[in-house]
């Protein structure tokens, strides 16, 4: 419903920033990526220029694979903003689907005080570690994730991969029954 109602309010306000950002994370959220693209660049051109909006673009366009326009958005939102936690998280989110995870755990090094990406800054430490074989580290951030309330298969499934390569038999099979 809340599609509707934002589809309501822009009939009456067509050049309203923030109800088109709010459209637009809807669509996001309804897997309609390139309509939430839409609405995030109009939210942009009618608005000041601001970091969330920019990193919610950026999420539509990875979701998309557009990985290059992702890292141009966040680079611009840290640019206006270098204590922008989600950008910085959603950057190493790029950067591990561009296969760096190195620099994706520089970018989240920075970090100090997550607050509410806490759990995603955690997941993001585990797929990068786990990307460069550091298994005991996967392992410790999928631990911590999975202890702030990360359940999604595949945090479970990483764990039970680290788990594995650790010798840890019974907690990787632990993890596999989770995902099952």
């Amino acid at each position: 419903g809340a599609l509707e109602d934002f589809d309501k309010a822009l009939a009456k306000d067509p050049d309203h920033s923030d109800h088109l950002n709010e459209r637009g994370l809807a669509r996001h959220a309804l897997g309609d990526y390139s309509g939430a693209l839409i609405d995030f660049d109009r939210s942009l051109k009618l608005g000041p220029i601001h970091p969330t909006i920019l990193a919610n673009r950026a999420a539509s366009h990875s979701r998309l694979g557009q990985l290059d326009e992702a890292q141009a958005d966040l680079d611009l939102a840290l640019s206006l903003d270098r204590n922008f936690v989600r950008g910085r998280v959603e950057k190493a989110w790029v950067l591990i689907k561009l296969r760096q995870p190195e620099k994706a755990l520089s970018e989240l090094a920075t970090l100090t005080s997550p607050g509410e990406y806490e759990l995603s800054l955690l997941e993001a430490r585990a797929q990068a570690h786990s990307n460069l074989n550091q298994w005991q580290e996967a392992a410790a951030n999928a631990d911590k994730a999975v202890a702030l309330g990360g359940r999604t298969p595949w945090l479970y499934q990483l764990r039970a991969d680290a788990r594995y390569e650790i010798g840890d038999a019974k907690g990787a099979i632990a993890d596999t029954t989770m995902v099952l």
